[in-house]
């Protein structure tokens, strides 16, 4: 009786852990073919020459993050699609100012009831989190 109390208890420690799904797409092509963006957890403001998707969603907390790369030709695409370039605080000192301060340049893309917060460097490599505004 005791070996099945321990083995309930540590069943349910195990299912309580975060449900983190990292999907990988080689290039937005194959994210769409996936229907990625039918997900709503890829930013729907990519460019064309996008490639190297890495998307991490935790679902327990409807949070979503995620890498790609681009074509440096492509940093405009980004502004010229309706993103508004923002700065990050210099108060904040976390990874957001860190990457602002190595050339990251930050934009936000609202669009439904989703936020991104989109960070591209001009040498072709972006990073983005994902909101709810619901």
């Amino acid at each position: 009786m005791r070996c099945l109390i321990i083995i309930l208890l540590s069943s349910l420690i195990l299912g309580c852990a975060d449900d983190i799904i990292t999907t990988k797409f080689t290039d937005l092509q194959h994210a769409h073919a996936e229907h990625a963006f039918e997900r709503g957890w890829l930013p729907p403001i990519l460019p064309p020459s996008t490639k190297n998707i890495i998307e991490s969603n935790d679902l327990d907390l409807n949070r979503g993050r995620g890498s790609f790369s681009f074509s440096p030709k492509d940093l405009k695409y980004f502004s010229d699609h309706g993103a508004i370039p923002i700065k990050i605080n210099s108060v904040n000192r976390g990874t957001k100012k860190e990457m602002q301060d190595q050339g990251f340049q930050f934009y936000v893309y609202a669009k439904d009831s989703s936020l991104w917060y989109i960070a591209v460097h001009p040498e072709g490599k972006g990073d983005y989190w994902i909101e709810s505004i619901k």
